[in-house]
C-alpha cells in the first residue's frame, strides 16, 4: 500500500492520499486540517453553524449556502449580518474566501433563512488569534 504523500509550500501544506484525495491546509504548516461543518437551516430560523472552543476563532476559508426555493439567506459573525444573499430559485452558492476571514475570538457563525430552507457548509478552521 502506497504512503500518503506530504507536500508543503509558501508555508501551505497539503497531503495527498494513495487515492489521489487531496487534503489541504491553510495557513502555516503546523495548523490543522480544514474542517467542514454542515447544517441545516429551516426557514425562517437561524442556527449556529460553528461554534469554536473557548479562546479560539474561525478563519473561514469558504461557504456554500443552497436553498430550496426563493428565499434569503444571511451570514452572521455572532450577532452581526456580515452578508445577505438573495435567491430567486433553487440554487447553490459556493462563497470561496480568497483572503483571511476570522470570525473573531469565541464567536459563532450563524446563518438565517428566510422564505425556504437553506444548506449550508463551512469550510475553515480554529484557531488562536495572535
Amino acid at each position: 500500500m502506497a504512503q500518503q504523500i506530504e507536500v508543503t509550500h509558501r508555508e501551505r501544506k497539503a497531503i495527498v492520499n494513495p487515492v489521489g484525495q487531496l487534503s489541504v491546509f491553510l495557513g502555516p504548516a503546523e495548523l490543522a486540517e480544514n474542517e467542514v461543518k454542515y447544517k441545516e437551516v429551516a426557514a425562517g430560523s437561524t442556527e449556529t453553524i460553528w461554534t469554536p472552543e473557548t479562546g479560539k476563532a474561525i478563519q473561514l476559508a469558504g461557504l456554500i449556502i443552497s436553498m430550496d426555493a426563493t428565499g434569503s439567506a444571511e451570514v452572521i459573525f455572532d450577532s452581526t449580518v456580515k452578508t445577505h444573499l438573495e435567491f430567486a430559485e433553487k440554487k447553490a452558492v459556493p462563497l470561496p474566501i480568497n483572503y483571511a476571514v476570522c470570525v473573531g475570538l469565541n464567536k459563532s457563525l450563524r446563518v438565517s433563512a428566510t422564505g425556504a430552507k437553506a444548506y449550508v457548509s463551512a469550510i475553515g478552521f480554529e484557531c488562536t488569534p495572535s
